[in-house]
Parts: structure tokens; C-alpha cells; sequence
């Protein structure tokens, strides 16, 4: 009778973990974990069937945790059979996990050092990411978490909700140096135009009405509409505003660079502030 109701069990915390309803008790990262992986990704569901045994505020850690070691798996193009190996090999002491204390004590143990083995390369890597390397709907959700992490921070919080108002179609990827530039000399290109256009740097999230009307405007012109977004990160493109004194949207300010001019080494500026970001949304130390 035990191993029957165990199975039931296991069998609601997959549905659970699988199809979340709401994004309470760490379930806006299982929520995230399909837009960033893809829809058929499960590989990270063994783990938290794993999880069972864990108290309801250490499991909600433990999701938010799995979002950053899925992240760090499509960044660095760790292969399936890997991943999978790696998390069949963590199951059996995830199984003995009750407490936070617990979890920390693996974390900081086994898991931390095994994705740090997987990021050696991981800021290279990041500062190529772009479209021509990674599928758009991946590089929505990272512009939307990055976007969402930066609106937080300015209302003074440090963790990020639902990102539904950052991923619908009616938000889309804006191409900041436009896709059809006829005189790629006003940004400092030439043959680079290919492979800097798809760029990380260069993309911004921007509501669908705004892009409308700025359609491949020059820098100069798109940079004011531009401030009309409600997405900070985008609205701060070429000026950042400054309130009051020793305010929260000062103390984001500090994380965040402003470009009066747009060209090559904006982009790649622009890219390594993404970076900065990124690892302080998933980063794990």
C-alpha cells in the first residue's frame, strides 16, 4: 500500500511540476523553464520528482535553482546525453534533501562545481549570443527576464514575477541598428554588419504599436521613441534617469550604461552590461 500511495504521489508532483497553474511556491521558474528550453524539455522533471521528500520552502528554492542550472545548459550548448547523466548522478542525494540546510550543502558541494565546469567558456559565449546562434524564442525569454530583473530592481525588489507582460506577441525583438540600412557607414560598419545586426547588444524588447512607427529609422529618431516604453531597459537606451537621491532606480542606474551614439562598440558594450545581468539573475555563488 505504501509503494502504491508513494506512486500516486510521484504521479501529482509530476502533473504539478509539469503544467504549474499558478506562480506560487517557486513555480514561475518551472514556468520559465519551457520558454527558455523549449516546450518538450522534461529532463529537469526527474529531479524534482527526486525532490519529494523536500519541505515546501526548500522545494521552492530548489525550482528557482533548476531554472539557473537549465539556463547554463542552453548558454554553454551542454549536450543532452550529459545533462542527462549528470542529472541521474544528482537524483540519489536530491532524494535525502529535506532541509534548506540540506540543499545548500549540495548546492555549494556538487552542484555548484559541476556548472561551474560547464561555464568555462560561458562569457564568450554569452557575448556571441545573438540570433544567428540561438533560437528567437530563447533569446526572447533572456531579453524578457533581463528586462523584467532590471523593472524590478527599480520598484526596489530583487526577484522577478510572471514574465507574461515581457514574452506576449505583442511585445517583439527590436533590431536597435535596423535590419535594412542602406548606408552601414553611420554606424562604423561594413562587412560586420552580418554578424553585429543579430547581436544581443543590438536587441531590445519594444511594444508592437512603437516598433510600428519607428519601423528602420536611424539611431537618432529611434532612440526617442524609444523612449516611450514602459520596459526601462529599452527606454534607457541613450539617456538613463535619474530620481531623487540614493533611490532604488539610482542604485539600478549603477548596473546600466547609456549610449548617445549608436555603433560596433555600443553593441558590444551594450552586450557585456547583458552579461553583467545574466549573472546576477542565474548566477549561483
Amino acid at each position: 500500500f505504501q509503494f502504491v500511495q508513494k506512486m500516486a504521489q510521484n504521479v501529482d508532483l509530476y502533473v504539478k511540476c509539469r503544467m504549474p497553474t499558478d506562480i506560487s511556491e517557486g513555480n514561475v521558474h518551472l514556468k520559465n523553464i519551457p520558454l527558455l528550453a523549449g516546450k518538450s524539455y522534461k529532463l529537469h522533471l526527474m529531479l524534482l520528482l527526486a525532490a519529494s521528500n523536500m519541505n515546501p520552502d526548500t522545494l521552492a528554492k530548489f525550482k528557482a535553482i533548476l531554472e539557473s542550472v537549465v539556463y547554463y545548459t542552453v548558454i554553454d550548448k551542454i549536450a543532452t546525453n550529459i545533462t542527462e547523466r549528470t542529472f541521474a548522478l544528482w537524483c540519489k542525494d536530491i532524494r535525502n534533501i529535506v532541509t534548506t540546510e540540506d540543499l545548500d550543502s549540495f548546492v555549494k558541494g556538487t552542484l555548484i562545481p559541476t556548472v561551474n565546469d560547464w561555464k568555462l567558456d560561458n562569457k564568450s559565449n554569452f557575448l556571441r549570443l545573438g540570433l544567428n546562434s540561438m533560437q528567437q524564442y530563447r533569446i526572447k525569454f533572456i531579453l524578457g527576464k533581463i528586462t523584467a530583473y532590471v523593472d524590478a530592481l527599480r520598484l526596489g525588489k530583487t526577484t522577478v514575477d510572471d514574465l507574461t507582460s515581457y514574452t506576449q506577441t505583442a511585445v517583439e525583438i527590436e533590431h536597435i541598428m535596423p535590419q535594412a540600412c542602406p548606408d552601414k557607414g553611420i554606424y562604423g560598419m561594413n562587412e560586420e554588419f552580418s554578424v553585429y545586426i543579430n547581436r544581443l547588444g543590438n536587441l531590445t524588447l519594444l511594444e508592437n504599436s512603437i516598433n510600428k512607427s519607428i519601423h528602420n529609422d536611424v539611431y537618432a529618431s529611434k532612440s526617442i521613441a524609444y523612449k516611450q516604453s514602459k520596459f526601462y531597459l529599452t527606454s534607457s537606451i541613450s539617456a538613463l534617469v535619474n530620481q531623487g537621491q540614493n533611490t532604488a532606480i539610482n542604485r539600478t542606474n549603477l548596473l546600466l550604461s547609456s549610449w548617445p551614439d549608436w555603433n560596433m562598440q555600443s553593441i558590444e558594450a551594450r552586450q557585456e552590461m547583458l552579461y553583467r545581468l545574466s549573472e546576477m539573475i542565474w548566477g549561483m555563488q
